[in-house]
């Protein structure tokens, strides 16, 4: 399962009339870097009760060491159409394409599609109310064929009670934690983590992007002071 949990919905406070919603499906979305497969189309449906307008725009994807998300605008998709008009109960399409260099590693981006305030039905109305208009954050990776993910542990250091775990996805794609145990050895004391268990499920969705290195923390009342053997192993799908 690749990222269904990234959806985001933002809610934004305007001053204007209804509240309006919509569907986009799917959230996520893989290209290849040339042919036919560096097309895909999304689908919005407007769920509401008014006609709404809607933008999409793609950014590349960036995660740094402690999970932070950071994105820049990007001219190597084309999105159309950029800007959408909907009527309420109708859906429409987006067409997106990739039209960047050609890649030897999975490259991930983000496409947002997001509300703009209809300016000309908040000039028909003087009444001022809370209005949510949501953004959607699909994820899309243009990669080659072939690829898989490959966590490799470089330092896992016990302080105090927490373990400080640095690691590297060497491989070509990107994977969530949860389809991976982490195995701890100290001396003669040994200890496995499940991403599953309830203690780490939140680390679990955390998505680890094709070589990039990460820093996470695990909690631990079982290892001394001191450096950890650690290793990841997948899990069987």
């Amino acid at each position: 399962m690749h990222l269904r949990s990234n959806l985001l919905l933002i809610a934004l406070l305007i001053t204007s009339l209804p509240i309006y919603a919509f569907k986009l499906s799917p959230i996520v979305q893989s290209f290849e870097y040339k042919g036919k497969g560096a097309t895909k189309t999304f689908r919005v449906v407007n769920s509401g009760s008014e006609e709404i307008k809607l933008e999409a725009e793609v950014y590349t994807r960036s995660i740094d060491i402690n999970n932070k998300e950071t994105r820049e605008e990007t001219e190597a998709f084309i999105v159309y159409p950029p800007l959408l008009d909907i009527e309420p109960g109708a859906s429409r399409a987006i067409r997106v394409t990739y039209t960047g260099k050609p890649v030897e590693t999975e490259v991930a981006y983000r496409m947002i599609v997001r509300q703009i305030p209809n300016k000309l039905k908040k000039k028909k109305t003087n009444k001022s109310q809370i209005n949510f208009l949501l953004e959607y954050v699909a994820s899309l990776y243009v990669a080659p064929k072939d690829i898989k993910p490959n966590l490799v542990v470089e330092s896992a250091v016990k302080v105090n009670k927490n373990i400080e775990l640095l690691f590297e996805n060497k491989g070509t794609e990107h994977i969530l934690l949860r389809h991976y145990k982490l195995v701890l050895e100290q001396g003669k004391v040994s200890q496995t983590i499940s991403f599953k268990s309830e203690a780490f499920k939140k680390l679990g969705t955390q998505n680890i992007l094709a070589g990039i290195k990460r820093r996470i923390i695990l909690r631990d009342q079982k290892l001394k002071t001191g450096k950890v053997k650690a290793k990841f192993i997948r899990l069987k799908d």
